[in-house]
């Protein structure tokens, strides 16, 4: 069973600081490139990347086309089944969120849905909500839509990655956009800053700079919302770049003392350090967080960072599916997308199909 939905790719990733947890470095184009604790243990399993490939800071690949046989085993489930993993498959309550929620985050990437008209490959899927507000920032390019869903009681907030403006089709997105995002993620350096109110949690600066621009407008919008409808959950979603910002609204909403709300997001990068995955662990919200096979994008940033929510990886192969891996820490595990690397591919990122 597949995700549904086609998502457009699109973000000024980033490279990740080094720092001490950092194992060993290569040389790669003349130039040291940190190796992260993630990476060694991939490459103790699957072997070193071929010489020449392209890495991101960390040592993982930015888009590999071929992968070893231990791949293919991670990817077609054989792996999980031989070393016994905690993994489980998905409900079918599960699938059918993922579906949906996928749809919705690919419908934002239409200009035609950002202007209020649900007119888009995908949007049959979606019609049926009111949009209740569209958002789009003038800094940082932060694009949100609020909609909501009167027969099942929800306001939905749906966060959009970073694109071109004015594309009509999430297909055109990845043909016009993908060759200068490869660059942006090669090339583009991260700075982190403090997480307010949390102690020693720190986040990827840009990110959370795109959420800051839409903040005051969106919170007044959704409060608002959850003011006329108090019995309505509130479900937050978006792919890639929007996936971060996504997050930052969902803390947002629980630090404002709204209660009701489930985070599910789609090839999101990893958003801050340890301390701030275990604060996000700990709110209890709700969080599905689906990769879609190699896809590059919630590799990094590598080195420092850390991932929470339940991974749903979807996978490729004999077995295929998709594969759950949920921890009692809330904390990402090696058990499924992490089993991967260092072979991940950037084209997987533009395939949430």
């Amino acid at each position: 069973m597949r995700l549904t939905g086609l998502l457009a790719l699109a973000l000024p990733i980033v490279a990740a600081l080094p720092t001490s947890t950092v194992l060993v470095k290569r040389q790669h184009n003349n130039n040291e490139i940190e190796i992260s604790d993630k990476v060694a243990i991939g490459i103790e399993e699957h072997g070193p990347l071929p010489g020449g490939t392209e890495m991101l800071e960390g040592g993982t690949a930015l888009d590999i086309e071929k992968y070893p046989s231990s791949v293919e085993a991670a990817l077609n489930g054989t792996r999980a089944q031989i070393l016994s993993l905690a993994v489980r498959d998905p409900t079918e309550a599960e699938m059918d969120d993922l579906k949906f929620h996928t749809a919705l985050a690919s419908n934002v990437y239409c200009s035609a849905v950002m202007n209020g008209r649900w007119i888009c490959p995908h949007c049959s899927k979606t019609n049926h909500l009111e949009i209740v507000e569209t958002f789009d920032t003038i800094v940082y390019d932060t694009n949100v839509l609020v909609a909501r869903d009167d027969k099942k009681k929800i306001i939905y907030v749906v966060f959009r990655g970073k694109t071109k403006k004015n594309t009509f089709s999430a297909v055109v997105v990845i043909v016009s956009c993908s060759a200068s995002l490869q660059n942006w993620l090669a090339d583009m350096n991260i700075i982190l800053t403090n997480y307010p109110g949390v102690t020693s949690a720190r986040v990827h600066a840009g990110f959370y700079n795109s959420y800051k621009d839409v903040q005051s407008r969106l919170m007044s919008t959704i409060k608002s919302q959850v003011s006329k409808y108090a019995n309505y959950a509130v479900h937050v979603t978006g792919h890639s770049l929007g996936g971060a910002t996504a997050l930052f609204n969902a803390l947002d909403l629980h630090e404002n003392g709204i209660t009701n709300i489930r985070l599910i997001t789609q090839g999101q990068p990893r958003t801050g350090n340890k301390a701030f995955a275990n604060y996000v662990a700990g709110t209890g919200i709700p969080y599905m967080r689906a990769v879609n096979q190699r896809d590059v994008v919630p590799h990094v940033p590598d080195i420092g960072y850390s991932h929470a929510g339940d991974e749903f990886w979807e996978k490729t192969g004999l077995l295929g599916g998709v594969q759950v891996c949920a921890t009692s820490d809330g904390l990402e595990t090696d058990d499924c997308a992490n089993s991967i690397a260092p072979f991940t591919s950037f084209t997987d990122h533009t395939r949430y199909v």
